[in-house]
């Protein structure tokens, strides 16, 4: 496998690995929006959590998007030679969009936690009362 080969490789994995993140984001982001009412029955004890993980999960799923587009501008430079997945551009935005998803996934797993009766046994952990 050459230099040129490896490098295209790199920017495939790179493209698909920021696809299925935004697929997941996306798809935690209707889902939870769809039945958040009937999976938590009317006893909401905190909404911020969710609300916020679903501003992290859109602001994932954004920073995705632009993780394509920063690969695609890229490879239209038509320099394989000069293709690089640690450019600026592309850390910048992947990096952000991988914030933004673990922040999503942790606001919303303490969300679930918090409101399908494990809030008993996380405020004492916290010093809340």
């Amino acid at each position: 496998m050459t230099k040129a080969e490896i490098q295209l490789k790199a920017f495939d994995s790179v493209l698909e690995w920021s696809k299925l993140l935004v697929t997941i984001a996306s798809g935690t982001l209707v889902l939870s929006a769809t039945f958040v009412k009937d999976i938590v029955a009317g006893h909401v004890i905190n909404w911020w959590p969710l609300w916020y993980s679903w501003i992290a999960f859109l602001v994932s799923s954004a920073f995705g998007i632009c993780v394509v587009g920063a690969l695609s501008a890229q490879l239209n430079r038509g320099e394989v030679s000069a293709l690089d997945v640690f450019k600026g551009s592309i850390r910048f935005t992947a990096t952000i969009q991988v914030l933004a998803f673990l922040a999503g996934l942790g606001l919303f797993g303490w969300f679930a936690y918090a409101n399908l009766g494990g809030v008993s046994r996380a405020l004492p952990v916290l010093g809340w009362t």
